[in-house]
């Protein structure tokens, strides 16, 4: 996709489920693509800390949301020249033989979080200018030896989320008493499973999607706790708790065909 005006010409390709990049003056900018309110009519471009996003209506695609940035190049362009819009440096995008180095880009919660090293402790954290990955290594190690760690802090990562949002979407019909049990699993495909005792496994994989998606599958295996088996009340059931649920789970369907970033 490509757009031809008088302030230049803009590149914009898609680099993740909801995730475009602008390349515009000879730089490379990575503009996020949400929904952040179903009541949402008109879709805006929003800079904020020095980053773009794509706020728009429910059901808009990633192609919508690169032609409404295809329409407005010139103001881009002047926010881009005052230095508004965070640019990523151009030595930090690609390492000779390394797929693990500073500012290395890596998904996570269907974004890019910037790799860097020397840190105390590993974390993940996201900061003005986006997702941070910090690691207690140096650049110059392995990436047989810089992976390990990277999935043992993402692990730790999608533990942390996949809590949160297990509180979050427990249906109120349960017993406030009743504990639901969760833990990780390292399937590949099969993102969620829950069990007839009611033990719930999730993939820590879904930690490389969005958020949304992670919230489907935890509705989906809530739902099963109701109804065990794939039945017309089953979906019905989570229809009715996730209306928008045949677009993420069309969404997690596509990036399930695709081959995971590592760990696996």
């Amino acid at each position: 996709m490509s757009a031809h005006k008088d302030a230049g010409t803009l590149e914009v390709r898609v680099v993740g489920e909801n995730m475009l990049r602008i390349e515009l003056l000879g730089c490379k900018v990575d503009v996020t693509v949400c929904c952040r309110s179903a009541r949402r009519r008109r879709a805006a471009i929003c800079l904020q800390r020095g980053l773009l996003e794509v706020r728009t209506p429910p059901g808009w695609s990633l192609r919508r949301a690169a032609e409404l940035l295809e329409g407005n190049v010139a103001w881009l362009e002047q926010q881009m020249r005052s230095g508004a819009v965070f640019v990523p440096s151009k030595e930090a995008r690609t390492v000779e033989g390394k797929r693990f180095f500073a500012g290395a880009e890596l998904p996570l919660y269907g974004t890019r979080a910037r790799l860097r090293f020397g840190a105390h402790t590993a974390s993940v954290e996201r900061t003005g200018d986006g997702w941070w990955i910090s690691l207690p290594c140096a650049a110059d190690w392995p990436d047989a030896e810089i992976e390990p760690l990277l999935v043992r802090l993402l692990k730790r990562e999608a533990e942390r989320t996949f809590a949160r949002l297990m509180v979050a979407w427990r249906p109120s019909d349960l017993p406030a008493d009743l504990e639901i049990p969760f833990t990780l699993s390292n399937a590949k495909s099969r993102w969620g499973s829950c069990t007839r005792s009611g033990k719930i496994r999730l993939s820590w994989y879904l930690v490389f999607f969005h958020e949304r998606l992670i919230e489907y599958v935890v509705a989906h295996e809530y739902a099963h706790l109701t109804h065990f088996d794939h039945s017309s009340r089953f979906w019905a059931l989570l229809k009715k708790r996730m209306p928008d649920m045949e677009e993420r789970r069309a969404r997690l369907k596509v990036l399930g065909r695709m081959p995971l970033p590592f760990g696996a």
